[in-house]
């Protein structure tokens, strides 16, 4: 009552009209107020470059190690990569080039690329109701709620703090291969590297860099 009576009093201070004057009654008024915000995301991350560090790539024979996408999904884990997207059906999707040194095709019958697969986890974060996990051998703009999966909700996630923790581990059903063409490291499926697999070939000293790209896409 006490707030009641000092905003009345504020109006008749300020308007001070003949016919307000006159009136004893209190009159309210109530108004409907509308804003929006647009469905949007964010990634954050300690860091942008992984390095694996005391870790050959290859075994005693010089072959590929077929441990190599563990080895990244553990380093990539490490970052402490976090997420949020606020939008009802936004669109989350994982893609990796090849590593390769040199142009990634072959010389002289050695490779200089390969190729593996990871999934990635985002807690608290579900396509159509299940845990949510996508994997690089999707392709690069494909993944829920993104190109082929465009049609698969991916609800809102990560409220609080800097967002929901992300974590990748390797693709079940997936192998890392040595491929004799790794497409110059662009961001490719993985049917694009079948029938250049060489896994019998040894691997050219070298420095092998690739990437792997997570994209979120905020959507109402």
């Amino acid at each position: 009552m006490k707030t009641i009576t000092i905003l009345a009093t504020a109006a008749v201070a300020a308007i001070a009209t003949p016919a307000f004057a006159q009136d004893s009654n209190n009159h309210d008024v109530t108004i409907t107020i509308q804003g929006s915000t647009p469905a949007k995301c964010n990634i954050a991350a300690d860091d942008s470059t992984i390095i694996l560090t005391g870790y050959d790539l290859t075994n005693d024979q010089g072959r590929v190690r077929n441990n190599v996408d563990q080895k990244v999904a553990n380093a990539l884990s490490g970052l402490n990569l976090k997420a949020w997207c606020n939008g009802a059906r936004n669109g989350v999707a994982v893609s990796r080039s090849a590593l390769i040194t040199g142009n990634g095709n072959a010389v002289n019958g050695f490779n200089q690329a390969i190729v593996y697969d990871l999934n990635v986890l985002i807690d608290g974060a579900t396509r159509d109701g299940a845990a949510f996990f996508d994997g690089t051998s999707d392709g690069p703009a494909n993944g829920p709620g993104i190109g082929a999966g465009s049609g698969i909700a991916v609800p809102a996630f990560g409220p609080t703090g800097q967002g929901s923790k992300i974590s990748f581990v390797t693709e079940p059903g997936t192998s890392v291969d040595a491929v004799s063409n790794g497409q110059g490291g662009a961001e490719v499926t993985r049917a694009v590297f079948n029938g250049s697999e060489n896994n019998a070939a040894r691997m050219v000293a070298g420095t092998y860099t690739g990437t792997v790209t997570l994209t979120l896409t905020p959507g109402n």
